[in-house]
C-alpha cells in the first residue's frame, strides 16, 4: 500500500510553513516546537501533524508575529 503522505515534507504549500520555519519565526528550534505539539501545548497557533511531518498555518502564525496577511 502506497503512503499517500509520502514526499509531503518535500512539497511546498502556500498554506502551510515547515515546523522548521515555523520555529525560526518564533525564536525556538524545531525539536522544541515539535515536543510542544505532541504535548498538546498552546503555542500561539495551530500545529499540523500528517504522519511524522509538522507544519503550521501561514495565517495563524502571521497574525501571531502581527505581520499582514494576503486576503
Amino acid at each position: 500500500e502506497a503512503d499517500p503522505l509520502r514526499g509531503w515534507k518535500r512539497q511546498r504549500h502556500d498554506h502551510v510553513v515547515t515546523i522548521e520555519e515555523a520555529a525560526r519565526l518564533v525564536g525556538i528550534t524545531a525539536p522544541t516546537l515539535r515536543a510542544a505539539a505532541r504535548r498538546g501545548d498552546d503555542v500561539g497557533f495551530p500545529i499540523i501533524r500528517a504522519g511524522r511531518a509538522y507544519a503550521a498555518p501561514r495565517r495563524p502564525l502571521s497574525a501571531l508575529l502581527g505581520l499582514e496577511v494576503d486576503q
